[in-house]
């Protein structure tokens, strides 16, 4: 395995989380820290950032929901942590992690009663990742590449003279535009799609 650029990264070695773009054991000439678990390779990286590439549809759309209510300009890295970044979920029986199935939406998901069987071909007697291991070290939480944001925050309501990253929520939940310049109780009309990239209009 690569290792990371990031100094102070606790990885002995690093794998692609993502694979949109790539296969788990590719090479990449860069690799972006998210956390001492999770990195993502040059490959992905271009698949979203490029304009002529299959995934920068979807980064541009997002970027354009995320600016409305930030007060910071989004970029490539925040992305993966929020559209891309898988979901786990602790076994409700064997109290073991799991990383979601990339179709399984963490919002639908009862997370009190949620068992490993609940995963495709998933069971208790499979062993956890051994990246969990990592994230209960000191300092796991201070070397985060990003800061992490809460979505579908039950607070949203009562907070909506503020930008939401600006408060700990992701900005790319709410369609409600803050105090960038427009009225807090002012409603994004639809998107508009030329050539295949949403505009709002």
């Amino acid at each position: 395995l690569e290792s990371c650029g990031r100094g102070n990264c606790q990885s002995p070695g690093v794998e692609c989380f993502s694979s949109v773009a790539c296969s788990v054991s590719t090479k990449s000439a860069r690799w972006y820290h998210v956390s001492d678990t999770e990195h993502f390779c040059n490959h992905c990286f271009e698949h979203f950032y490029r304009p002529q590439k299959k995934g920068y549809t979807s980064y541009f759309n997002w970027k354009l929901r995320w600016q409305v209510n930030s007060q910071c300009e989004p970029g490539v890295k925040l992305y993966f942590t929020e559209e891309v970044l898988p979901y786990w979920l602790r076994c409700s029986d064997c109290r073991k992690w799991r990383k979601l199935d990339s179709d399984k939406n963490l919002i639908d998901t009862n997370q009190e009663t949620w068992t490993c069987a609940n995963n495709q071909g998933g069971s208790c007697s499979t062993e956890e990742d051994p990246h969990i291991k990592l994230v209960t070290c000191s300092g796991w939480l201070e070397r985060l590449g990003v800061p992490p944001l809460i979505k579908n925050s039950p607070a949203e309501p009562f907070l909506v003279h503020y930008y939401s990253d600006g408060v700990g929520m992701s900005a790319s939940m709410y369609q409600q535009p803050k105090r960038n310049g427009h009225d807090s109780e002012e409603l994004l009309a639809e998107p508009v799609v030329l050539d295949g990239l949403e505009l709002l209009r």
